[in-house]
């Protein structure tokens, strides 16, 4: 393990485990939190989160670097007619765009790059596939967009035309009944509706000095790659969390979104209650909790911090958070992942939907559809000597199972 990040994990450790002598002291005490102590609560909380983002970076970077090195050794996909042997296509398609030659590609997924993004390890066979620039604009898609994180349904479409997807009825199972002997056996199907999945716009651009892109020695697949993105993952990231669904993406938290579980009666000056968080993981079935996860605003967690499973969150029994000890791997609440998005809402309002909790693969789906369109120009910035990146991707999410998650929504 890198050393640093080994420091880091280390440090998180020690930082946590001073936080909880701390809430354990006053649980003991049977007291409320004094000014001063939510103040240490909140610089140590703030702490943690720097040691996350830096973790975060520490990985992001070996991953990187691994998937570079990767395809350094590898021959990428087909070249080009003339191109020379060897060199990678989205590498020689990038090149042009820059120098150029053409001023638009479209970098579409096929089911031999997909592999790259199925989650193998090196030993696995992962390494085996080269490293594609939709693959990497991919990765940092879902590495910022927290849906897409937390392992929500992906469809991946050619082409953007509406599109007709089955979705599950609430409540509505097979159900196996008693039969007498030589009785008629009855059929008993789930029942099935549709909803129409489309594909909005989601675009920006980002200029690039010309020295840079003339420079051979740059990794444009993986500086261009990453910086698509991870602003269009941010873009569609929030519409997947609080869209209406009305000429945007449904969000899983937004008004057409799944349905809420309230908040226990005055309950909203302290965020969450321990009851809150049982309300919510049981307000899904035991099918779904399988693979459900929580997400919420980092903020948020400075609450979630705090639970411990007993009454009001104020027992003197575990905490209900538990910190991840592995690089790369969420943190827990009740023995859930937790993964943070900003587009959650950071207040305890009346009426806000402040964390959400379910089995997203099964209930929501995302669609980009016809891959990624990404066009220079040379003109825009002219007189700053900037080449002009535009990247665009059509995107759309829907609920499939309404059962699948709950919004815990704060009340009065």
């Amino acid at each position: 393990m890198n050393p640093e990040l080994k420091r880091l994990i280390e440090a998180r450790q020690k930082a946590w485990s001073a936080m909880r002598e701390v809430s354990d002291r006053i649980a003991a005490e049977g007291r409320e939190w004094t000014a001063e102590e939510d103040e240490a609560w909140k610089r140590g909380n703030a702490d943690l989160d720097a040691m996350d983002e830096r973790i975060r970076s520490i990985v992001d970077l070996e991953t990187r670097q691994a998937g570079i090195d990767s395809m350094l050794e590898q021959y990428g996909a087909p070249a080009p007619a003339g191109a020379p042997e060897g060199v990678n296509a989205d590498l020689v398609a990038l090149r042009a765009l820059a120098s150029g030659e053409t001023r638009s590609a479209e970098f579409l997924p096929t089911p031999h790059e997909q592999r790259v993004l199925s989650g193998l390890s090196a030993g696995a066979g992962a390494n085996t596939i080269p490293t594609s620039f939709y693959d990497v604009l991919m990765e940092a898609m879902k590495e910022t967009s927290t849906v897409l994180a937390a392992n929500a349904m992906l469809l991946e479409t050619t082409s953007g035309e509406p599109m007709q997807i089955p979705t599950a009825a609430s409540g509505s199972y097979p159900t196996a009944a008693l039969v007498a002997e030589a009785g008629t056996i009855g059929a008993s199907d789930p029942a099935f509706g549709q909803t129409t999945i489309g594909a909005y716009k989601y675009a920006f651009l980002t200029q690039v000095s010309s020295e840079l892109l003339s420079d051979t020695a740059i990794d444009l697949i993986g500086f261009l790659g990453r910086r698509g993105g991870e602003a269009l993952g941010n873009g569609t990231g929030a519409a997947f969390v609080v869209g209406t669904g009305s000429s945007q993406p449904t969000g899983i938290a937004g008004s057409a979104g799944f349905a809420s579980v309230a908040s226990a009666s005055g309950s909203v000056a302290a965020g969450f209650v321990y009851n809150d968080v049982l309300a919510l993981v049981h307000g899904i079935t035991r099918p779904y909790r399988a693979n459900a996860s929580f997400i919420c605003n980092d903020s948020v967690t400075l609450t979630l911090r705090k639970l411990r499973d007993g009454s009001g969150g104020a027992g003197t029994g575990q905490y209900l958070w538990q910190p991840s000890m592995q690089a790369g791997v969420p943190d827990t609440l009740a023995g859930y992942p937790v993964f943070t998005d900003p587009a959650m809402v950071a207040t305890t309002t009346n009426g806000h939907k402040g964390l959400a909790f379910g089995d997203w693969n099964k209930g929501l789906a995302v669609r980009i559809a016809g891959g990624v369109r990404v066009e220079r120009s040379a003109d825009f910035a002219f007189s700053s000597d900037l080449d002009t990146f535009r990247f665009i991707v059509r995107a759309d999410s829907r609920i499939v199972d309404a059962a699948a998650a709950r919004v815990l929504t704060y009340t009065t």
